[in-house]
Parts: C-alpha cells; structure tokens; sequence
C-alpha cells in the first residue's frame, strides 16, 4: 500500500478516488494490522 496507488477504476470520480486515496493513507497501520488478523499472517 505503499504508495497508495489505484489498479482499477469502477465508476468512482476523480475527488471520491482521492478522499479513498487519503483515508487508506491515513489508516494505513490499522488497514494492515486488521488485513494480519483477517489472514492470521
């Protein structure tokens, strides 16, 4: 995750893609911690 980067683009609009892009950013240790957890890594 990083950088945050986009791989694929369903509909979403440019500013709704950058308020995603800044959230993943700013979560980034919890997204990761939670995703270790899910996959017991």
């Amino acid at each position: 995750m990083n950088p945050v980067s986009l791989e694929k683009n369903r509909g979403f609009k440019e500013h709704e893609l950058n308020l995603i892009a800044r959230l993943v950013e700013e979560y980034e240790k919890i997204l990761l911690e939670a995703w270790d957890d899910y996959f017991d890594t």
